[in-house]
């Protein structure tokens, strides 16, 4: 699939918007969560990341993604903004609702 062609509701945005809110994954842990293959998803975080459109970190033999809000929304609608505005907010919202709940579980 070529990256001009995306969208937030396919498997390159699935990938992208979990590793949003999930930074530092593994591409283990993405697949597991987004219900796709491990080669699947090496192939995606490929593309993303050849795209501009994540970080890659390394630590020890691991490798963990982040998103780059800064990278390109790669869209033929959307071509002129980055990610930020899309994923900021989510992410945002994300760790909203991550802290809240661990406030209301806390003795």
């Amino acid at each position: 699939m070529s990256l001009e062609n995306w969208s937030l509701l396919s498997s390159e945005g699935t990938v992208l918007l979990y590793i949003a809110i999930n930074p530092w994954a593994s591409v283990r842990q993405i697949a597991q969560a987004v219900g796709i293959t491990e080669r699947t998803a090496w192939g995606i975080v490929t593309r993303l990341r050849r795209a501009g459109m994540l970080h890659v970190r390394t630590k020890g033999h691991c490798r963990f993604y982040s998103v780059d809000l800064d990278g390109p929304f790669l869209h033929p609608t959307l071509n002129r903004y980055t990610l930020r505005p899309f994923i900021q907010s989510l992410v945002r919202d994300e760790q909203a609702v991550a802290t809240a709940s661990a406030h209301l579980s806390s003795p």
